[in-house]
């Protein structure tokens, strides 16, 4: 059995033994201050893909695969989900404004894709500074030691880039995963009355990682 369920299961691994190496830029809030930057622009992405992985569905590699995406966006798009990505973007912009001064705070109208630092930087010119976070992986999975209970897995990154100069000025990255066993909610009740406990347990993941980004990037407690 151990042979089917191991294509989630790698990328479960992967994604938590991957993060240990992703650089981390502390903001420096003195320069960046010193340049009088008034504005400040949170980038738009579309809402990633969300894998909701089972016994069954893990056990068909790429059939399996794709059936975890299906199940997994029908979940988020039935009980709308929300990207946790603009939640804590719109927490990191209060402690921006009021770390670097800034006046003026907007949202993108427009959806970027890239993650090329140039592109972005050319593409929200309009503000001094562009406040990119992105949810880079985010899975219901069953333990593997027990099929019948479920964690919830949240992954995402945060970019911090001078338009002007096009370059970056702060990053982190923030993993989280649920290891209370004992007190996971099984499929059923995760994804029960519009998936509150899902809605629930992302919230959590969401405000840890704004903590740490605000100490890890941000140079702020």
């Amino acid at each position: 059995m151990q042979k089917l369920i191991f294509p989630s299961i790698f990328i479960f691994v992967s994604l938590f033994t991957g993060c240990a190496s992703t650089p981390t830029q502390k903001l420096n809030v003195n320069t960046v201050k010193a340049s009088n930057p008034t504005s400040l622009i949170i980038s738009k992405r579309e809402k990633p893909s969300f894998l909701a992985t089972t016994a069954l569905n893990v056990q068909f590699a790429l059939l399996g695969l794709a059936a975890q995406i299906s199940s997994g966006n029908k979940i988020i798009n039935e009980n709308q989900v929300e990207d946790p990505a603009i939640y804590i973007a719109n927490e990191l912009a209060k402690t921006l404004e009021s770390q670097l001064g800034i006046t003026h705070i907007t949202t993108s109208t427009s959806t970027t894709t890239t993650n090329n630092i140039k592109t972005l930087a050319e593409q929200h010119k309009e503000a001094d500074i562009l406040l990119d976070v992105q949810t880079t992986y985010w899975q219901s999975i069953y333990y593997t030691s027990d099929w019948n209970n479920y964690r919830v897995v949240y992954a995402a990154k945060l970019r911090l880039i001078d338009t002007k100069n096009k370059k970056v000025i702060a990053e982190s990255i923030c993993s989280k995963k649920q290891d209370d066993k004992k007190n996971s909610p099984s499929y059923d009740q995760l994804i029960a009355n519009n998936a509150a406990v899902l809605k629930a347990a992302l919230k959590s993941h969401a405000d840890e990682c704004i903590s740490e980004f605000k100490t890890n990037a941000l140079g702020s407690i």
